[in-house]
């Protein structure tokens, strides 16, 4: 019968194990395969040598054979294990990082957003306050009916919202709190040109004395180009 050495049995195994890692799906597999070849080539060493001849086998009973088989076995699993954890843990980083890339574009798209609705919403608010500068024709014709109706439309229409939505965009607390503070006192100077304006048009001949609709109406400008110089500074 034709005999062959330990060391080229295992060679032979080594190439049939790397063949069947080109195809296993894990490590796993390809521990398995190793064990078994390993299980095979000391199997044949330990029944072609014989006890206490040279060898790798040399010494081995088929108990110890099995049992050093069943360790080395045991071994390539667990190596598998922690490879298989390794790649697991590897994965989960890349997708975490794959989360943290579509967080910040999410969040440069958002802000982006944000920054061209602030610009439109400040243009807005530009045009609204520049508006109030043309309520003095009104005045001077004793038209409180037409100066309501203008603050009640474009671009005067667009004060409160388009003011609002600018001090929303603000990120930071104390430059919020001053743009708010701005923001009411223009819209009380608003809200009392407004009363007045009313009150005037339940008399027959208008408002007597033109001084206190034309000391809000100054306050209102004055107030509006506080609020539209303030917003740019601060955004």
């Amino acid at each position: 019968m034709m005999t062959m050495s330990m060391s080229a049995a295992k060679n032979i195994m080594l190439v049939v194990v790397v063949f069947l890692a080109g195809k296993a799906e894990s490590f796993v597999h390809v521990a398995s395969c190793w064990s078994r070849a390993e299980a095979a080539t000391t199997a044949m060493a330990a029944a072609s040598s014989p006890v206490g001849g040279a060898g790798e086998g040399a010494g081995l009973t088929r108990a110890e054979a099995i049992r050093r088989v069943v360790a080395g076995s045991q071994a390539l699993a667990a190596a598998g294990v922690l490879i298989g954890g390794s790649a697991r843990a590897l994965a989960e980083e890349e997708m975490k990082d794959e989360v943290q890339q579509f967080a910040e574009l999410r969040g440069k798209v958002e802000k982006k957003g944000r920054e061209e609705a602030t610009k439109e919403n400040l243009a807005l608010l530009s045009e609204a306050t520049a508006g109030l500068k043309t309520l003095d024709v009104f005045i001077g014709e004793k038209d409180y009916k037409g100066l309501r109706l203008a603050m009640r439309n474009p671009p005067i229409a667009n004060l409160r919202s388009s003011a609002r939505k600018v001090i929303i965009g603000i990120d930071d607390k104390d430059a919020e709190e001053k743009a708010t503070s701005a923001y009411k006192a223009l819209i009380t100077s608003v809200d009392k040109l407004d009363g007045v304006a009313s009150r005037g048009m339940k008399e027959k001949e208008g408002l007597k004395d033109d001084k206190e609709i034309l000391e809000i109406y100054g306050t209102c400008v004055e107030r509006g180009s506080d609020l539209i110089t303030l917003l740019p500074k601060i955004l």
